[in-house]
């Protein structure tokens, strides 16, 4: 058993890191409308890992943001989003985010299928994709709605909407 994990870890370190290594920047932001107002977020904590497929063109990404990094621009509502009634950092300390495979050439937009799981609730959410290929970066850009109230965060309220807006971006070296 130890030789075999030996074995797994010597094959796929090597495809793990390389995979976090292409990665140059990353962004997962967000927006909101409350009282009337629209409220601008983001997440300053985040993993994002490039998952290979069989055919060496086709990725998928795989994404966490840690509820606990959520930045508003509001100190108080920062503290208020992590508690119970919002995101539950305590029990729930991450969301992550999946997409379907898709081409990482060229350039192009496509919709794609994202696999959301926010407080314990997992859905399968559309999205679409974007590329812009430069001759030494690739920038994905992701956008996506989600209702916060299909993952009980916030609960009913006719002040908060219930659509939030997402859009996560990065950078990949070529």
């Amino acid at each position: 058993m130890k030789k075999l994990m030996t074995l797994l870890l010597v094959f796929l370190l090597p495809a793990i890191s390389s995979a976090q290594e292409d990665i140059k920047q990353v962004a997962v932001d967000f927006e909101i409308r409350n009282l009337g107002f629209t409220v601008n977020g983001t997440f300053n904590k985040t993993v994002v890992k490039i998952v290979k497929d069989t055919k060496a063109s086709h990725v998928s990404l795989s994404g966490q943001a840690f509820t606990k990094s959520i930045n508003t621009g509001n100190h108080q509502r920062d503290s208020d989003l992590q508690e119970d009634k919002y995101f539950n950092e305590t029990e729930y300390p991450q969301i992550t985010v999946e997409t379907s495979a898709f081409e990482l050439s060229g350039n192009y937009q496509k919709d794609i299928s994202l696999r959301v799981t926010i407080k314990g609730v997992l859905k399968n959410i559309p999205g679409t994709l974007q590329l812009k290929s430069t001759a030494t970066t690739k920038k994905i850009q992701i956008n996506f709605k989600l209702n916060r109230q299909d993952f009980n965060v916030g609960g009913s309220s006719f002040l908060m909407s219930k659509d939030v807006t997402v859009q996560v971006s990065a950078m990949v070296n070529n």
